[in-house]
C-alpha cells in the first residue's frame, strides 16, 4: 500500500514536469513522439522514488547540437522578450515624436534633408494639436510651406490673400522694406495696384504685377523716376511739353503763382498766351512762361507786374497818350469818356479837349448821346449850354471860342443840324424895331439866324456861359468883333452847323 501511494506520486510528478517542458510542448503540437525514450522509476532503499538516471540520460534529446561551422549552438528558443516602442526620437509621417511622446502643439527645430542640394540641414516647424505639422498657413509672424518647413529667405505666395511675403532669414515676413523693385507693406504683403507708403521713400504707385510706376501722373501726383512721388519741386513732362509744380502733399499746384510764373487750372504752367486767376484776373504769358507787362496784347494792356487794365486810364509812353480801358480789359474807342474823347485808335483825342462831342466817320456825337450823320470833317459846332463855337477842318478842331446865344426862353437859338446858307462882311441886320450893321454876317437858317459879330455886348459877357439867360440875342449867335474876322475866313457856304 505503501509503495503504491509512491508510485502514484511520482507517476503525477512526470506528468506535471510534461506539461511544463517547452520542449514536451512542443512535441504535442506537433505531434512528434520519440520512440527511443523511455522514462523508468525505481524505488531506492529509503523508499524514494527516483529516474533511472542511466535512461534519462540515454534517450534526453540532444540539447546542444553542432551547426554547418563545427560550433555548437542552442536549439531551444530564448525565452520572449518585452516589445519596445517602434519610435524613439524621430519622424513618423507628419509627426515627431522624442523619447516616443509625439509632438503637439509647439514649435520644434528639427534636422532634415534639404531636397535641393540634399544636405542635411536644421528646419522649424510646427505642429498641431494633433501632432501633424501645420502646412501652408501663417502661425502669427511666421509662414509654414506645403512640405511643413519654416520659410526663411524667401519669396511665399499665399492663396488666401492672393499676394506675395517675403519671408526674411528669422523667418519673419518683411514689412515697410523694397526688396529689388518689390515693396513690402505693414503687413508684409506685396504692393501691388495702387498706393503704398514708406517711412523711408514716402508715397509710391504700383502696378499690378507689384513693379512701382515712374515718370507717370497719377490722378494729381506725378511719379518721378525710381518710383518716387514728386514734392514741393518743379517737374517737366515731355508728353504734355510743359512745366508743373507739385505742392508739398504731392498734389500739382493750380491757380497759383511761383515766382514768375503762374500755374493754370490744370497744372501747367501758363505760356505763350493769356492765363486767369481767381485773385490776379488775367494775365498775358511770354514762351518762357514768364509774365508780359507794360505792353499791348490786340486791344488789352498789360499793366506793371502783369495785371491786365480796367476801368482805367493808362499812359502808353509809346504813343504819348491817354488811353481808357473799359471793364472787359478792351480799349475805348470813338466814345465820351466823362468829359474826354477817345478817338478810333483808342488814344484820348487832344482835339476834343473841354468838349462833350466828336466827330466819327463823318458821324458827329455828343456825350449825351446825340447823332448827326453825313457831316464830313469840316463843320461848325455850337453848344448852349457852355456857350461855345468851334470850327472843324478835316476832323480838327481848329477854332475854340466863346459866344453868346439867343435869350433863354425868350428868342431861345434853334437846336440842330443846319448849313451855311451865304456869307456877308460888312451888312446890316434889319429887324422889328431895330437895324445893327455888322462886319460878318453868317446866316444859317434862311436870312433869319446866323453868327455874326456883337459890338453892343459888353465883353464880360462872352466869359461867363450863363450870360444868355439874361443877356442872350434875339436868336442868333453873337461873336465877340475881335474874333469874328477867324470865323469868317474858316468857314465857307454849304459847311455843316451843328446846334445842341
Amino acid at each position: 500500500m505503501k509503495l503504491k501511494k509512491k508510485l502514484m506520486l511520482l507517476t503525477s510528478m512526470l506528468v506535471v514536469g510534461a506539461i511544463s517542458s517547452p520542449m514536451t510542448f512542443a512535441e504535442d503540437n506537433t505531434k512528434q513522439e520519440n520512440p527511443t525514450a523511455q522514462v523508468g522509476t525505481v524505488e531506492n532503499n529509503d523508499g524514494n522514488v527516483v529516474n533511472d538516471s542511466q535512461s534519462a540520460v540515454d534517450n534526453k534529446p540532444d540539447t546542444e547540437t553542432p551547426d554547418n561551422n563545427g560550433e555548437v549552438v542552442d536549439p531551444t528558443p530564448d525565452p520572449e522578450k518585452p516589445v519596445e516602442p517602434a519610435i524613439k526620437t524621430g519622424w513618423d509621417g507628419a509627426s515627431y515624436y522624442i523619447d516616443g511622446e509625439k509632438v503637439t502643439d509647439k514649435w520644434l527645430e528639427v534636422t532634415a534633408k534639404d531636397a535641393k542640394d540634399n544636405e542635411t540641414k536644421t528646419y522649424w516647424y510646427f505642429f498641431d494639436e494633433n501632432g501633424q505639422y501645420v502646412t501652408n498657413s501663417w502661425k502669427g509672424s511666421y509662414y509654414l510651406k506645403d512640405n511643413g518647413q519654416m520659410a526663411s529667405n524667401e519669396w511665399i505666395f499665399d492663396k488666401d490673400y492672393d499676394n506675395w511675403f517675403f519671408i526674411n532669414e528669422d523667418g519673419t515676413y518683411a514689412r515697410y522694406t523694397w526688396k529689388g523693385s518689390y515693396f513690402l507693406t505693414q503687413w508684409g504683403q506685396m504692393a501691388k495696384d495702387g498706393w503704398a507708403w514708406s517711412p523711408d521713400t514716402g508715397w509710391h504707385y504700383f502696378n499690378t504685377d507689384g513693379t512701382y510706376v515712374q515718370n507717370k501722373w497719377i490722378g494729381a501726383y506725378y511719379i518721378k523716376q525710381w518710383g518716387y512721388m514728386a514734392s514741393n519741386e518743379w517737374i517737366w513732362d515731355k508728353d504734355y511739353n510743359n512745366w508743373f509744380f507739385i505742392n508739398e502733399d504731392g498734389s500739382y499746384a493750380r491757380y497759383t503763382w511761383k515766382g514768375s510764373y503762374f500755374l493754370t487750372q490744370w497744372g501747367e504752367m501758363a505760356k505763350d498766351g493769356w492765363a486767369w486767376s481767381p485773385d490776379t484776373g488775367w494775365h498775358y504769358f511770354n514762351p518762357d512762361g514768364t509774365y508780359v507787362q507794360n505792353r499791348w496784347v490786340g486791344a488789352y494792356y498789360i499793366k506793371q507786374w502783369g495785371y491786365m487794365a480796367h476801368n482805367e486810364w493808362i499812359y502808353d509812353n509809346n504813343y504819348s497818350n491817354w488811353f481808357f480801358i473799359k471793364e472787359d480789359g478792351r480799349y475805348a474807342r470813338n466814345e465820351w469818356i466823362g468829359t474826354y474823347y477817345v478817338g478810333a485808335n483808342g488814344a484820348y483825342d487832344k482835339n476834343y479837349m473841354g468838349t462833350d462831342w466828336s466827330v466819327v466817320n463823318g458821324t458827329w456825337k455828343s456825350r449825351s448821346g446825340k447823332e448827326y450823320k453825313n457831316v464830313g470833317s469840316d463843320l461848325v459846332v455850337i453848344s448852349i449850354d457852355q456857350q461855345k463855337l468851334w470850327i472843324v477842318r478835316n476832323g480838327d478842331i481848329v477854332t475854340n471860342l466863346n459866344v453868346v446865344t439867343g435869350l433863354q426862353h425868350v428868342h431861345d437859338t434853334p437846336r440842330g443840324k443846319f448849313s451855311i446858307q451865304n456869307k456877308q462882311s460888312p451888312t446890316v441886320l434889319v429887324g422889328a424895331g431895330y437895324a445893327s450893321p455888322v462886319s460878318y454876317w453868317i446866316p444859317f437858317i434862311g436870312n433869319l439866324y446866323g453868327i455874326h459879330d456883337a459890338s453892343w455886348q459888353p465883353s464880360y459877357v462872352f466869359n461867363s456861359a450863363s450870360s444868355f439867360k439874361t443877356m442872350g440875342s434875339k436868336g442868333c449867335v453873337n461873336v465877340k468883333p475881335s474874333q469874328m474876322g477867324q470865323v469868317y475866313s474858316k468857314t465857307y457856304v454849304g459847311m455843316p452847323v451843328i446846334i445842341y
